[in-house]
């Protein structure tokens, strides 16, 4: 796989802190990209709402750190009108940051549990806009019915547009689905336009995601997948801890850097 390819760091990884701090961190681990968090949620590092001058104010600070975006990482929901005009917001969003994804979920962030009628009937004005303003929308492997590439491979087939595709969870696949990011990625790959390299200890049900190379996740296997699948989309780094929460901002920086070299070591030896 191409070291060219964009390995990004997700700024979930910091959810308790601050933009600032994911971007610091970012930077000196060595990432050139990253996918920054927002939505409708709480912890989030962007508002949907931004106006320009904030929006240039953000753009001013990536380049003090030498840092692009990637994409959104947008837990708003979709399946009612109020979370289908948040989500067109970060679409636009994202365009103006100069990213070209954006990552959500059905359910949003209270819950897991999707309603895929309520979702078709949103979709569609989501999609037309996302194609307005020339952004993906990834639908996250994250839920009751989306949980695997089994399950959410059908759903995004029937959207069948070519601006709503699959964000892939190496970790949420196990989490929600209980399956593991092999044989079940291979199923997602053809509408796959980004992917999360998470990595997980434990089954379904357990919250225990360390940083890539440190849990069960074998990220060789996920790489030669995505090379033989013909993959071209960013590679994004999350890391969410465990159940016991988040550690000093310190350990963040540690775990985004240790997380780097991992997935860099596989890459260089691919």
């Amino acid at each position: 796989m191409s070291l060219s390819r964009i390995l990004a760091l997700g700024t979930v990884a910091y959810h308790p802190y601050s933009l600032d701090d994911a971007l610091r961190g970012a930077s000196a681990a060595g990432y050139a990209h990253v996918e920054v968090f927002t939505g409708a949620g709480e912890g989030h590092h962007l508002s949907t709402g931004m106006d320009d001058a904030a929006v240039e104010a953000v753009l001013r600070k990536l380049d003090r750190h030498g840092l692009k975006v990637s994409g959104l990482n947008a837990n708003i929901g979709l399946m009612t009108e109020e979370r289908a005009e948040t989500t067109k917001r970060a679409l636009s969003l994202a365009k103006k940051l100069g990213a070209e994804i954006i990552t959500n979920t059905i359910a949003g962030p209270d819950s897991h549990e999707e309603d895929l009628d309520r979702f078709m009937a949103q979709i569609g004005g989501i999609a037309d806009h996302a194609e307005e303003v020339g952004v993906t929308l990834a639908i996250e492997v994250h839920g009751d019915q989306t949980g695997s590439g089994k399950l959410i491979a059908p759903v995004i087939q029937r959207v069948d547009h070519h601006r709503v595709k699959i964000n892939y969870d190496t970790a949420n696949c196990v989490y929600y689905g209980d399956a593991w990011p092999y044989e079940d990625l291979q199923l997602a790959i053809r509408d796959l336009a980004q992917i999360h390299l998470k990595d997980k200890v434990g089954g379904k049900g357990v919250w225990n995601f360390p940083p890539a190379g440190s849990g069960d996740v074998d990220f060789k296997r996920v790489l030669d997948i995505l090379d033989e699948g013909g993959f071209q989309g960013p590679m994004s780094v999350e890391i969410e801890f465990d159940e016991k929460g988040w550690p000093a901002v310190e350990g963040v920086h540690e775990a985004a850097a240790s997380a780097r070299r991992h997935l860099l070591g596989l890459l260089e030896s691919s």
